[in-house]
């Protein structure tokens, strides 16, 4: 348990020993909103049902509503997308009968996000252009860039290449109208156009747009800014083939954060250089891109940048046929998805122990991780991985049959 967390619940002690039950259901909600990271999700989720309850109780609806998106974003980390949409559209609907249009437009979007979550593209644009419409009525020029911005992604998770760059280049408009200079989250704007530009196969505009992004950046000295633009770069310049750019590009990212005093980024721009040395053959430079990327994530005490790289290293081993070092790799890799709870990288480096288990020749060990991946897929509704899983695990089991049909036949 954190400070926060302690300090919260003294506060709901002495509110509830008054018997003030709004100051309860007010702190119920705050330690449901700030205590993240301190406290697991399941007590979370119980602060803020709590306070709902006594929202409730004491008929206060503006604050019931605001509990319930509080559930909502807590049902979504907890990857119950339903149960997020269920609660914010009961709260959109509590806002609007209470004529509060900022309430209502930050419900649909929350809304939106589970829909999004949940794989249901169209009917995230559908509520989010209804929250955008509620923005410009209030002349929220920020917050109206922002979900300009999510609508684009959305379009994109549907394949409109084309209506996304369009959307997206609306929120770089308004962003550049607002603000004389780039502030740390406009990268991620460029990043949607470049990727737009990507998908709609028009290399040109990808590299123009990453190269714009990364003036704007400069201009507004935003080392960080720089490191993620030349990283754009890099990317672009990869998938047209160009990988000796593409590595000088991530080379400069390297710089870009290290002047930034940026570790995390740092560590994934090695990553990047690591993949395309990768892709070359170059294993042996791969390897020590990630040793380096591995220690700034140490450093940091980055759990899940350490898993990631490890993942990429147990790759890069495959590649080398060092399916020794690359099962070392992946195990250790499900370690730390396993101990940060990430059932996502758990389940892909599963997938990754299954292989190089599989290469060496223990069947019964490959097929029982494939299993557990398979498991772990399922639980997330990952059909996708799911069906990677149940791949391997027939793979293991034919490659099982003929090992055994071989030994037979002498």
């Amino acid at each position: 348990r954190g400070a926060v967390g302690d300090l919260g619940r003294k506060e709901l002690d002495a509110a509830k020993k008054a018997g003030d039950k709004s100051a309860e259901a007010t702190m119920l909600l705050a330690l449901a909103e700030t205590a993240g990271g301190q406290e697991p999700t399941e007590q979370l989720q119980r602060w803020a049902k709590d306070s709902i309850g006594l929202f409730k109780e004491i008929g206060d609806r503006k604050m019931y509503a605001t509990a319930l998106l509080a559930l909502a974003g807590l049902r979504l980390k907890a990857s119950r997308p339903e149960e997020a949409a269920k609660a914010s559209s009961e709260a959109t609907a509590i806002f609007r009968e209470l004529g509060d249009k900022r309430g209502e437009a930050w419900a649909l979007h929350a809304a939106a996000e589970a829909y999004a979550f949940d794989g249901l593209a169209d009917e995230a644009v559908r509520e989010a252009r209804k929250a955008l419409e509620l923005l410009r009525q209030l002349g929220l020029r920020k917050a109206e860039a922002a979900e300009l911005h999510a609508i684009s992604r959305w379009l994109l998770l549907r394949g409109h290449a084309q209506e996304a760059i369009e959307v997206v280049n609306q929120a770089l408009e308004i962003l550049e109208e607002v603000y004389a200079l780039a502030d740390a989250r406009e990268i991620a704007y460029w990043k949607t156009l470049v990727l737009a530009h990507t998908k709609a196969n028009n290399t040109t505009s990808a590299l123009r747009a990453a190269r714009d992004g990364f003036d704007r950046c400069e201009d507004a000295r935003d080392k960080s800014g720089e490191g993620n633009a030349h990283l754009l770069i890099s990317a672009v310049q990869s998938n047209s083939g160009q990988f000796g750019k593409a590595i000088r590009s991530a080379t400069k990212a390297t710089y870009a954060f290290e002047d930034a005093g940026n570790q995390s980024g740092r560590g994934e721009a090695l990553c990047v250089m690591s993949r395309i040395r990768g892709r070359l053959g170059l294993f042996d430079k791969a390897l020590r891109d990630l040793e380096e990327a591995l220690n700034a994530f140490e450093d940091l005490g980055d759990m899940l940048g350490q898993g990631r790289a490890l993942q990429q290293r147990s790759e890069v081993f495959m590649g080398k046929k060092d399916m020794k070092s690359a099962l070392r790799c992946a195990v250790e890799a499900r370690e730390l998805f396993q101990d940060t709870k990430d059932a996502s990288g758990e389940a892909q480096a599963l997938l990754q122990v299954s292989t190089a288990e599989l290469a060496g020749g223990n069947f019964e060990r490959a097929g029982r991780a494939a299993e557990e991946a398979k498991g772990l897929f399922a639980e997330m509704d990952d059909m996708v991985g799911e069906a990677s899983a149940e791949l391997m695990a027939m793979a293991t089991q034919m490659r099982s049959e003929d090992y055994d049909a071989a030994v037979k036949t002498g």
